[in-house]
């Protein structure tokens, strides 16, 4: 027993890895919205279009790798905002940079925090059910590495 057959260290990386796959392939995925004259538009498509500029300037942060501003810019967005898409975003991409494999920060627990407020706050958003499939995910690493953990006590015990 015990043997290469368990699921260790490289099963992790592994999962870690296809999760970064994932998160790249949903960004890629995202809508990219090219911005247009609002001259002549109603307040109603004013706001539409301001709000697609937000969310392709909170991909852009997440592409170009600077989860420090998005996280400075949706606490922000949280404490002075009360316009509702703008705070679920915010919450939403704040996860996202907290959970990227590319942030040397990164905190699942804070992830995990930023998608549960999510979906309290707003469970009918389009967001909520991306943010209960993250949740998701997180589950399954956090129980992977608790696994992991639990296979190198059993590895010490064996060696003893």
């Amino acid at each position: 027993m015990g043997g290469k057959g368990t699921f260790g260290w490289k099963s992790f990386q592994v999962l870690a890895a296809l999760i970064g796959l994932l998160l790249f392939g949903l960004a890629g995925c995202l809508p990219r919205v090219e911005l247009k004259e609002r001259a002549g538009m109603s307040m109603p498509e004013k706001d539409k279009e301001i709000k697609k500029e937000k969310a392709v300037e909170w991909i852009s942060m997440i592409r170009e790798r600077d989860f420090a501003t998005v996280l400075k810019r949706g606490r922000e967005v949280l404490k002075d905002s009360s316009d509702e898409s703008l705070r679920q975003e915010a919450l939403y991409y704040m996860a996202i940079a907290e959970l990227h494999p590319d942030n040397p920060s990164k905190n699942l627990q804070r992830a995990s925090g930023y998608f549960k407020k999510l979906l309290n706050e707003y469970p009918e958003s389009a967001l909520a059910v991306q943010a209960r499939a993250w949740l998701g995910l997180i589950s399954i690493i956090e129980k992977s590495k608790r696994i992991d953990i639990e296979i190198e006590k059993k590895k010490h015990e064996f060696s003893k």
